[in-house]
């Protein structure tokens, strides 16, 4: 397989090649292939996503998922594979042939890039690359599936999606792994899983959260998460501004708590005072020396 990049025009509305790359993988591990995902992301903080391919080797009814790092040069252009074919150190060997790879930022205060979420055969883990490109565990971020040792005789899926799913308590909003694996039986497991981070933003494990378990059968799924209802908003912790020398008394009038928010040409009115909505802000002064 060899892996090529398009330029789109949308003046002319035309794609152009932007060069490519040859065989991505050494063949003795290309023949046996029964899995591969594409993902993209700023893994190594650059400024710029990389690509980084992921396959599932198989021999007979047990896989193993590898990867392949693919740089961007300076020009734009792919480098080699780097290295190919090569899985994290302490893997764990799952029956079946199910993967899948999503590409998130779990602690985005680190400032280390994005990360690379796997659904391999045995396990969901969280993984990045060394300067050699070689895969690791991520803080020994990973979890086995619920029933890694069912013999599998067919494909399974894994499906993936990475979001805020939950209400955060704290200022430190932290992201949730949802992944669905298919059973034997053709039901769905779900489960919510979240990143362990330290006082240092660094990833120290995963724990489970939530989990759920569908009775509808069904052979093929996707699935994706989102603000669907259009109810959920987040501007950001508050800004504290600090004055040590004030010439003049200053009075600040409807600041907040009592306020209102105007985004993108919506009112958001949690204290219920815009237009004609009575305010219930009052505020007396009395001078008592000019």
């Amino acid at each position: 397989m060899s892996l090529r990049r398009f330029n789109y025009d949308p003046v002319n509305k035309t794609f152009s090649s932007a060069g490519g790359v040859g065989k991505i993988t050494a063949s003795s591990l290309w023949n046996n292939w029964k899995r591969l995902k594409i993902t993209t992301g700023d893994f190594r903080n650059l400024g710029h996503d990389e690509l980084v391919i992921s396959l599932t080797l198989a021999s007979g009814n047990s896989g193993v998922q590898v990867f392949n790092y693919i740089p961007i040069l300076s020009n734009g252009s792919f480098d080699w594979p780097k290295p190919p074919g090569v899985a994290p150190a302490g893997y764990s060997l799952g029956n079946g042939w199910e993967s899948n790879a999503i590409a998130a930022d779990l602690n985005p205060d680190k400032k280390d890039g994005e990360e690379l979420i796997v659904a391999g055969p045995g396990e969901v883990a969280v993984i990045k690359f060394n300067s050699s490109f070689v895969p690791y565990y991520y803080g020994n971020a990973k979890l086995p599936f619920l029933n890694p040792g069912a013999l599998e005789t067919y494909e399974r899926d894994h499906f993936l999606a990475v979001e805020d799913v939950d209400a955060d308590t704290s200022t430190n909003w932290v992201k949730e792994i949802i992944v669905a694996e298919h059973k034997q039986d053709s039901t769905t497991v779900y489960r919510v899983l979240t990143p362990t981070i330290d006082a240092s933003n660094n990833i120290t494990g995963l724990t489970q959260k939530n989990i759920y378990t569908s009775p509808i059968k069904s052979l093929k799924s996707e699935m994706i998460v989102g603000d669907f209802d259009g109810d959920a908003i987040r501007i950001g912790p508050p800004k504290l501004l600090t004055l040590y020398s004030i010439p003049q008394p200053i009075v600040e009038l409807n600041v907040p708590p009592t306020h209102f928010d105007y985004l993108d040409g919506q009112v958001y009115d949690i204290c219920k005072i815009f237009g004609d909505n009575p305010s219930e802000f009052r505020v007396t002064y009395t001078e008592t020396q000019s």
